[in-house]
């Protein structure tokens, strides 16, 4: 779960910098990318990096603790 949790917060800004970057590039250059392989390449670091991203968020939402409903005097504040 730590790792998980760890990675989302690397990788979940590795995409917007890659995002911003690949923006960056594309508006100051109109023929980006220009062959095919350059557009797989593209494609396939944005893929990866956009579902290692959702699937680490997912990991750690599964196995995030919640608060369990609190029974008895435990619920009243009652010592």
């Amino acid at each position: 779960m730590v790792l998980a949790f760890r990675f989302f917060f690397v990788i979940g800004p590795a995409l917007a910098v890659w995002a911003v970057i690949l923006a960056g590039i594309g508006f100051t250059r109109p023929e980006f990318p220009r062959n095919l392989g350059a557009q797989r390449l593209v494609i396939g670091i944005s893929l990866t990096l956009m579902l290692t991203v959702v699937l680490s968020a997912m990991i750690n939402a599964k196995f995030e603790h919640t608060e369990h409903a609190k029974t008895g005097a435990a619920a009243h504040h009652k010592p």
